[in-house]
């Protein structure tokens, strides 16, 4: 699932990637692994903070264009909406209960079900497939998953009750665990997990059972994969020889996250730098160009000075490179990206031990990069100081009506903030106590992106 949103950090001048669990961030998993301006908190009301009826400033997306417009917005009173308030409440979507220390499972499932697009009718391909009997590995796991996607959109949700799924064992939630635990035995379990490496599982399940499908009867599959065709993210490198300006493409890739760490190399390696670095706030946009910037190698042996010399019958000189990396080339109609808040270090006596990197990141509402334009549409968050002891929740745009909620195991609420609403805003978080860590951006119909937004 592409490169690990843990940093393993040794005393040695080598930098590793590891794939982390929550228990043992340095454990790697039995699953095939892939290769590579401040804001002040968003206040967050439960609507039990508020009598019926009270202001609600959220419910249908308010576009500022200019100044004088937000001025205008700024002075006018605010409305007050109680029959909407109702509505939205009537139309949210169903918690999901927490299984033993499933808050990761939750998170995740939450943003998945709630995505627009192709990947509901992707699931819906197993509807007809009994999970008894599917056997046992991906197919299973995508029966479950189908199960449990019919189930939350048939679910009732009336404004008084608002119940979450059944958590019973013989419920649709428990079914998927079970079946996600028969791939890998953690799963099974009742201990905190990584959301991310979480995600990386349900996806690849979902790849390996579509291709069975389409392997039993369509006799034909996709190279790339259906997942990826939603959710491919296409990277390259570009290699520049710095003594003969010969220029070459490599690397080229297609995963289904990116990710992008939140300090430089330099300070992966540096607690005080580290420290200082965390308490800068950064924007996406700037995280995102200083994933592709260059690099310098040494003692680079270039093919095109190599012709060169024999041609010129001189002695062939190593060179300097200048290397980018993770270039977009293209992406899909999901693009999801992996904060990389986790760091993996060794100490003095090479003993690993995982560090939370709080740093305050300004997320864009609408993402204008050169491959397209998205729009945020959920965001799992990760609350407390360590992975193995925090708790995950999920704040999601309901497909149905646009409305944003928080998604915290079996309790949902509408979120009551403005900027989430806002095709322009930014926003660096939808909890107080929560850092946003997985972002879910879903492309937009007008396909515009803006020269001067692309990193």
């Amino acid at each position: 699932f592409g490169s690990s949103h843990i940093l393993s950090i040794a005393p040695t001048p080598l930098f590793a990637a590891g794939r982390g669990s929550a228990d043992a961030p340095h454990r790697r998993s039995g699953r095939r692994a892939g290769g590579r301006g401040a804001m002040s908190p968003m206040q967050v009301h439960r609507p039990s903070d508020e009598p019926r009826g009270d202001t609600l400033a959220c419910r249908r997306p308010v576009r500022i264009h200019s100044g004088a417009q937000r001025d205008v917005a700024a002075a006018a009173p605010p409305m007050r909406l109680p029959r909407l308030v109702q509505a939205a409440e009537a139309a949210a979507p169903p918690g999901l209960p927490n299984l033993g220390n499933s808050c990761y499972m939750g998170a995740v499932l939450q943003c998945l079900l709630n995505l627009p697009g192709r990947l509901g009718s992707a699931i819906e391909v197993f509807d007809r497939i009994s999970v008894r009997r599917s056997g046992e590995g991906a197919v299973r796991v995508c029966a479950a998953l189908s199960r449990l996607a019919a189930e939350y959109r048939n679910h009732p949700s009336p404004a008084s009750k608002r119940e979450p799924l059944s958590g019973e064992a013989d419920g649709a939630l428990a079914t998927l665990k079970e079946a996600l635990g028969g791939l890998d035995t953690k799963y099974a379990l009742c201990e905190q997990q990584d959301a991310y490496e979480f995600l990386g599982c349900v996806l690849e399940a979902l790849d390996d059972g579509l291709a069975e499908l389409l392997r039993r009867y369509a006799k034909r599959v996709p190279p790339e994969g259906v997942v990826k065709s939603i959710f491919g993210v296409a990277t390259y490198s570009l290699r520049k020889c710095l003594q003969c300006s010969n220029t070459v493409e490599a690397d080229r890739r297609t995963e289904v996250a990116l990710g992008l760490p939140l300090i430089s190399p330099a300070a992966q390696f540096d607690a005080s730098r580290r420290l200082a670095e965390e308490l800068v706030p950064v924007s996406l946009l700037d995280l995102l160009r200083e994933a592709v910037r260059p690099e310098i190698l040494e003692d680079y042996e270039c093919g095109n000075c190599q012709v060169l010399a024999q041609e010129g019958f001189r002695y062939n000189k190593r060179s300097r490179l200048a290397q980018r990396s993770g270039l977009l080339s293209g992406a899909g109609e999901v693009l999801v990206i992996a904060l990389y808040r986790f760091l993996n270090i060794a100490d003095a006596e090479g003993n690993f031990g995982a560090v939370k990197l709080r740093r305050p990141v300004s997320i864009p509402t609408t993402l204008r990069l050169a491959v397209g334009s998205y729009s945020l549409c959920s965001i799992v968050s990760h609350s407390g100081e360590e992975l193995s002891s925090g708790h995950y929740t999920a704040a999601v745009r309901c497909p149905a009506d646009g409305t944003w909620y928080t998604c915290d195991d079996a309790h949902v609420d509408p979120i009551r903030s403005q900027k989430l609403y806002d095709e322009d805003a930014e926003v660096t978080r939808v909890r107080q106590d929560a850092d946003p860590f997985i972002l879910f951006y879903h492309r937009r119909g007008d396909g515009k992106a803006a020269a001067g937004d692309r990193p």
